[in-house]
C-alpha cells in the first residue's frame, strides 16, 4: 500500500496478512483507519510492517526520507523524535 501524503511524500507499507488489505486506490485514509493486518507476504520469513517513506509513487525511483516518531518504545526504553534504524525492536508508547 503507497499513502500520499499532505507533503506530497509517499509512505509504502508492506509484508500484510495476504487478503487482508481494506483499502483500494484512490480512497482517502483517515487517522487511524485500519488499513490492513500485518503479515509476512513478500520476501519475509516472520510478521512485521514494512514501512517507507519516499520522494516518488514509484518504489525503484523514489528517494528515502527519514521520519520521526514522536513517542515510541525503542528496545523497550521510551524516546521522543526517534528515528528507528535497522535491528531496533519498536512498540507503541503505551
Amino acid at each position: 500500500v503507497i499513502i500520499k501524503s499532505d507533503r506530497n511524500e509517499y509512505i509504502l507499507i508492506a509484508h500484510f496478512k495476504m487478503n487482508s488489505i481494506l483499502v483500494q486506490k484512490g480512497d482517502k485514509i483517515k487517522l487511524g483507519q485500519v488499513i490492513g493486518k500485518a503479515g509476512n507476504s513478500g520476501n519475509s520469513s516472520e510478521p512485521h510492517l514494512h514501512l517507507h517513506i519516499m520522494d516518488s509513487p514509484r518504489l525503484k525511483e523514489g528517494e528515502g526520507i527519514k521520519c520521526y516518531f514522536k513517542k515510541l518504545k525503542v528496545n523497550g526504553i521510551l524516546k521522543s523524535k526517534h528515528s528507528p534504524v535497522k535491528g531496533e525492536r519498536i512498540e507503541n508508547k503505551k
